[in-house]
């Protein structure tokens, strides 16, 4: 499970997409799931003009959003 998260992290840093993801509950953030199997969600921003990626959660889907 843990090797899925860091897969699904590292992913969104090496990405450049800026819109990759979906909208969060907050605005400005953004969410993507972390596998069909793994039942974690991260919470991240991208900075619009460098498209840097920072990662503030990740969160189990059966929880409410922090």
């Amino acid at each position: 499970m843990r090797r899925e998260i860091e897969a699904v992290a590292l992913s969104l840093i090496a990405n450049q997409i800026p819109f990759s993801g979906r909208p969060a509950v907050v605005v400005g953030t953004r969410e993507v799931p972390v596998g069909s199997h793994t039942p974690f969600t991260l919470i991240f921003v991208r900075h619009a003009a460098t498209g840097d990626c920072i990662i503030y959660h990740c969160m189990h889907q059966r929880r409410n959003y922090p």
